[in-house]
């Protein structure tokens, strides 16, 4: 006698804006529980390569996995609707055990793909009202980021001369088109750090400027911070997996921590994009003729 199995539904969607490099995901799960399970979410991650365009559709896939893992999935059936038919595809060769790439999410994907025991089964089908509304849900979400969000642009530098000691880092930043502006400001410090510290600590003092001037008020908005600095580039991509990779240096281990916790408290994009160091935008130029200008003058 066979028994009958639960059914669950679940319809994902993800989609992608170009111009703020920044991913949208939306699902939802029928069926687990008496109330729908919805998740909606934004992810930024310039400098992830892992992360694409192509691994992202089935970012949504994997965090579903991820969020019915501790149920009893055993006397479940789970249908897994997908909006796009290349999804559809590339998690039948995955079922199949048959493919090589060795990228971390598709790694990730296929692990929990072989570890659930619940009876999965995936299908195309645009044609459900389900479907269409977290499709429908993805896509106001995604316009509703794009619209509502004001713009802040970060500009920050660091130098340090390792011969005297000295350091200085300096910021500046722009709101609302440039109609609000702070900065350029900045400090020195007499240390023996290098280069990298000034660097970071210049994007922290500016991040809690935009903090207790703007964010405070307004949690619509969306951070560019513009930097020379691959170490701020590096940072701020451990900062957004929080996995701060740390090394023998004490100083650079608590500059990156204090970068952390400033981090966090941002629930909103914060987008990063290198410039070239000395380069012809006037802005970048102004935070570094500030940090030029703020050596001792027993220095200069």
């Amino acid at each position: 006698m066979k028994l009958n199995k639960k059914r669950a539904d679940i319809y994902t969607s993800s989609c992608y804006v170009r111009k703020y490099n920044l991913f949208c995901y939306t699902y939802y799960i029928y069926g687990l529980e008496k109330d729908i399970i919805k998740r909606s979410n934004y992810l930024v991650d310039t400098f992830n390569k892992d992360l694409n365009k192509k691994t992202f559709k089935f970012l949504p896939i994997i965090e579903v996995l991820e969020d019915i893992k501790d149920y009893d999935m055993k006397d479940i059936n789970i249908n897994i609707h997908l909006e796009r038919h290349e999804t559809y595809n590339f998690i039948k060769t995955l079922l199949k055990k048959d493919y090589t790439d060795e990228n971390p999410y598709v790694k990730k994907l296929y692990s929990l793909l072989e570890n659930t025991s619940s009876d999965l089964r995936f299908k195309y089908n645009l044609e459900l009202n389900y479907d269409r509304e977290v499709i429908k849900e993805n896509q106001q979400f995604m316009e509703q980021l794009k619209r509502d969000r004001d713009i802040i642009l970060l500009y920050t530098d660091g130098s340090f001369k390792i011969n005297q000691k000295v350091g200085t880092w300096s910021y500046t930043y722009y709101y609302k088109n440039g109609e609000k502006s702070y900065g350029p400001v900045g400090d020195y410090l007499e240390t023996d750090f290098d280069n990298n510290y000034f660097e970071l600590h210049a994007v922290i003092e500016g991040l809690k400027q935009i903090y207790k001037n703007i964010y405070t008020y307004n949690k619509n908005v969306c951070i560019i911070l513009k930097t020379d600095s691959k170490f701020v580039i590096e940072s701020l991509k451990e900062a957004k997996h929080k996995k701060m990779k740390f090394g023998k240096k004490d100083y650079l281990n608590d500059i990156k921590s204090e970068f952390q916790t400033v981090f966090n408290q941002f629930k909103c994009p914060i987008i990063v994009r290198h410039v070239q160091s000395h380069s012809d935008n006037i802005r970048n130029i102004l935070v570094d003729k500030k940090c030029k200008s703020l050596y001792p003058s027993t220095i200069i």
